[in-house]
């Protein structure tokens, strides 16, 4: 490996290709991890939780591939985007009905920001996040 004297230049490239689809992970993971922990007893909540340890370990084993992202874990993200979205239909529908719980709104508005980073992995994919 020959140094060409541009250290900035080199971790710029380092940066933008590397930490940004691992931020992405660590938000989506973060946010699967919050909404477990805020109401364990939910099968909703568990079953998102179950397709994130899937998603999780397909991309660890595809880690030192060209295409992390390939078929298959689109398929499973896939999958995880249509409960996350019939888990934020029936807390809408709870709220809607007269439900007035505060823990109802913060797992609402995680599953909505759980949904937005799911469709950024999906449709970023295997580009650079940049």
């Amino acid at each position: 490996m020959s140094y060409n004297g541009d250290i900035e230049e080199d971790f710029k490239d380092d940066v933008s290709t590397s930490s940004l689809p691992n931020v992405v992970l660590g938000i989506y993971f973060i946010l699967n991890l919050i909404l477990t922990m805020g109401n364990p007893n939910s099968d909703e909540l568990m079953g998102i939780f179950i397709y994130t340890w899937i998603v999780l370990a397909i991309i660890f084993m595809r880690r030192n591939k060209d295409k992390v992202f390939n078929w298959l874990l689109n398929i499973f993200i896939s999958l995880q985007a249509v409960l996350v979205f019939a888990t934020v239909m029936m807390t809408v529908e709870y709220l809607g009905s007269g439900g007035d719980d505060t823990g109802a709104m913060i797992q609402l508005g995680l599953l909505v920001l759980l949904l937005i980073t799911i469709g950024v992995l999906l449709y970023k994919g295997n580009r650079s996040l940049s």
